[in-house]
């Protein structure tokens, strides 16, 4: 899995990339990528 192109949102420090999956009443998190 991965991400390209990603929108930069944070002006004064690092992005935090995670996913978050959601299916029916279940939630998935990852941990952040630093």
């Amino acid at each position: 899995v991965a991400c390209y192109n990603l929108r930069d949102t944070e002006w004064i420090s690092r992005q935090d990339p995670y996913v978050c999956i959601k299916y029916a009443n279940a939630t998935y998190s990852t941990r952040t990528c630093v």
